[in-house]
């Protein structure tokens, strides 16, 4: 299955928040490993929507839109009395 990837627009079939390429550009400046496998990169990445969708309570702010299927992107997000743009 290949990746799709939310865009901030709320992209109805996304399974990922990120990209293969932006994942392992992530990684690699952090030292860290990932699958050398894209396919199974691109297991991890789902599984790591899953869990950000999973901890939906912890997050700040508001769904952008009352439609979109995931968490992300958000809008309303004050951090320390400053209001934050959603963009």
């Amino acid at each position: 299955m290949s990746l799709i990837v939310e865009d901030g627009t709320g992209v109805f079939s996304a399974n990922s928040y990120i990209t293969l390429a932006e994942a392992r550009s992530y990684a690699a400046s952090r030292g860290l490993v990932l699958p050398t496998s894209d396919s199974d990169c691109e297991v991890a990445l789902m599984n790591a929507l899953e869990f950000i969708e999973a901890n939906r309570s912890l997050y700040k702010g508001i769904k952008k839109s009352a439609s979109q299927p995931l968490q992300f992107p958000r809008t309303g997000l004050v951090i320390d009395g400053y209001s934050v743009a959603d963009n």
